[in-house]
């Protein structure tokens, strides 16, 4: 096995950082996922029955599958997974553009409604009428599913909860203007922290149901059965389209072969990067979804030797071929589908300015004082930072993206001013002209914290006010069909 010493041990301490911090880490999104399932989503099940009827579960996407990013937890996502009260053979899933599908509802719809669960769970909430009103205004006259009008509901329904929800002890939450997404700004008035939450509706379809001209790789027998229909609203051209994810067969590549570390150690070189220089911009658009494509594709074309190599030579030889794929006429392969680049949404000067940079990583990770960059130790304090106004600092970069599935970068106080959180979404119906998110947000009031090797561990205590059922209850209100 060929190795590299002094990169070698940079490497293996930077992975023993992670693992010790991953516990707290994991502890705090558990103790904000009872506030935000105690505030918020029972709130929305006892304010809009249609919803309750709805709905079936939320589900942590970023911080479960996306716990390979390096950075502090401030940024989830929570998949909403939603219903519709028709029966799988009713749903015609169709092809759109690259990353994309549509969804047809049937043109007898109110006929075919009457034989789901949905419908006579409907019937005893009274809300059959509200149901099949919103039906017909979340399909066009093609009986195409619409992104914006589904979203739309869904906004409301969470505002709805928002207003009569009561005061929780140590939290406030605000509701960002955003019109893509339903985001929200959580303060942790305890630790002074600012923590961005994503509520995103999806669907749930059977892999049957995934058009096979779309994924070609995606086994019809694989132990995850299922695919997601992401709602993307205004951030894609037509409100036909709604955007694919494979992030269970994703998660299963991943874990079967073991390259999370190989994953792990690519973001953190990325976000030590922008954490120690600022104006190096172009390592932002490295986004979480190009690299784990980048890791999965060399696994699957033995580009890279996983197995038999260093971590230390192991983390350049995939640096190399990064650099290879952003100055290669092909660019980068998604893994589901060969036929699509991730980085078309790049301009040729932005893929020659980070091939730059890249390039540059590789000859300092060489140095042997290279584990002065890879072992980054600073005590950062932060009583005094004043918060600035994160709900006006989200804004809409018109560049192209590959699939979604966020690529959070959240900023380091003090060190970063500015909180980077590139969400990858698909968008526009050329495949060069996609739309991706970009969300500032300002200096972080954060209590204590080190920067270890690229992870924020927080120093002051982790506990969340205990929930009791009495003083923490929110406000509820008669259900009443909108």
């Amino acid at each position: 096995m060929e190795t590299i010493p002094h990169l070698d041990k940079a490497v293996n301490e930077f992975h023993d950082n992670f693992q010790q911090q991953k516990v707290d880490k994991n502890k705090y999104l558990l103790e904000l996922r009872e506030v935000i399932d105690l505030y918020l989503l029972s709130v929305m099940e006892e304010e809009d029955n249609l919803y309750r009827v709805l709905h079936l579960r939320a589900e942590n996407v970023c911080n479960d599958y996306n716990d390979l990013k390096t950075v502090s937890p401030f940024n989830v996502q929570l998949n909403i997974l939603m219903s519709l009260p028709l029966h799988p053979s009713d749903i015609q899933v169709e092809k759109g553009d690259i990353g994309f599908i549509k969804i047809k509802l049937p043109s007898n719809i109110e006929e075919r409604v009457q034989f789901s669960k949905i419908w006579r769970d409907a019937c005893n909430c009274g809300v059959q009428k509200s149901l099949l009103r919103h039906l017909n205004l979340w399909k066009d006259d093609d009986n195409y599913l619409k992104s914006t009008a589904f979203l739309k509901w869904f906004s409301g329904a969470v505002n709805k909860s928002l207003e009569v929800t009561g005061e929780i002890p140590n939290y406030k939450i605000v509701r960002l203007e955003t019109d893509s997404n339903v985001t929200l700004r959580i303060r942790d008035e305890r630790n002074h922290l600012d923590i961005y939450v994503t509520l995103r509706p999806v669907f749930l379809f059977p892999i049957s149901m995934l058009p096979n001209d779309c994924y070609c790789q995606v086994s019809q027998d694989t132990e995850c059965n299922e695919w997601i229909a992401e709602c993307f609203s205004n951030e894609v051209s037509d409100p036909q389209l709604w955007a694919t994810s494979l992030w269970q067969h994703e998660k299963l590549v991943i874990e079967t072969h073991d390259l999370k570390p190989s994953i792990r150690i690519l973001k953190g070189v990325r976000d030590i990067h922008c954490q120690k220089n600022q104006d190096l911009c172009e390592w932002n658009l490295l986004t979480n979804n190009h690299i784990r494509n980048l890791v999965m594709v060399l696994h699957k074309s033995n580009e890279v030797n996983f197995q038999n190599s260093s971590g230390g030579k192991l983390l350049l030889d995939l640096l190399l071929q990064l650099r290879n794929k952003l100055v290669s006429r092909e660019g980068l392969q998604y893994f589901w589908d060969e036929k699509r680049n991730l980085l078309c949404g790049l301009t040729g000067a932005q893929k020659s300015s980070l091939a730059r940079l890249v390039t540059r990583s590789i000859r300092d990770l060489q140095d042997p004082n290279c584990h002065k960059f890879l072992s980054l130790e600073t005590y950062v304090s932060t009583q005094n930072s004043s918060e600035s106004s994160s709900s006006e600092s989200f804004c809409e970069s018109a560049r192209s993206s590959s699939e979604q599935t966020s690529s959070n970068y959240a900023s380091y106080a003090h060190l970063c001013d500015e909180s980077l959180v590139f969400e990858e979404s698909r968008g526009g119906t050329s495949q060069g002209a996609k739309l991706d998110q970009v969300l500032k947000g300002g200096n972080k009031d954060y209590s204590s914290w080190w920067i270890v090797g690229g992870i924020a561990a927080t120093l002051a205590p982790l506990a969340i006010a205990a929930i009791s059922k009495g003083a923490l209850t929110p406000k509820k209100r008669q259900n009443k069909d909108d």
